[in-house]
């Protein structure tokens, strides 16, 4: 048998459900090692595009129909996880997103795009766009690809991301993007 100490301790969170920044979640967690405290979560995020408003500046964007659902898995050390000065992440995450019938507003512009699908899976440092369709006016447009040295969840980072995308369109009607007075 193993001795009661801090090294040996755990708590599982079951069935977590609850808010932040008024956004609902449902995680499972388990803490251990309360020396060096670890961390395994599992979280999912569902939630209409809208109420998504409340994380962008809506004076340049504001999401007005569809669907966001998220959810990921993190293994490391509980400060990785919460600290976003680190830059990086030394724990294992791995996840999934996807917005089903989006439409936002490009307020400057007004330009109305709809018909907004997308799904991305990721990594601590990479997010491959498995698919995003797009529809604005006459034009239609499908994008996929790859964003490296790219940390999720992170506002900083310690090192320069790249992006590599393929972009098709069977319809694109550049008048549309022009702004009419």
């Amino acid at each position: 048998s193993k001795p009661i100490d801090n090294k040996n301790s755990t708590v599982t969170l079951d069935n977590v459900v609850g808010k932040i920044d008024e956004l609902p979640f449902e995680a499972h967690a388990v803490l251990s090692d309360f020396n060096d405290l670890a961390l395994e979560i599992f979280s999912k995020h569902a939630v209409t595009l809208p109420q998504l408003n409340r994380e962008v500046d809506t004076t340049s964007i504001k999401f007005t129909g569809g669907n966001f659902v998220s959810e990921f898995h993190y293994q490391g050390k509980l400060n990785e996880y919460f600290n976003p000065e680190t830059g990086t992440f030394q724990g294992d995450l791995e996840g999934t997103a996807k917005i089903d019938n989006g439409a936002f507003t490009l307020i400057s512009r007004k330009l109305d795009f709809k018909d907004i699908g997308m799904s991305i899976h990721f990594n601590e440092d990479t997010v491959w766009l498995d698919q995003l369709g797009i529809v604005f006016g006459k034009s239609s447009a499908n994008l996929q690809g790859i964003i490296t040295n790219y940390v999720p969840y992170f506002t900083k980072t310690v090192s320069t991301g790249f992006v590599k995308l393929k972009i098709t369109s069977p319809n694109l009607d550049m008048g549309s993007f022009l702004v009419k007075n």
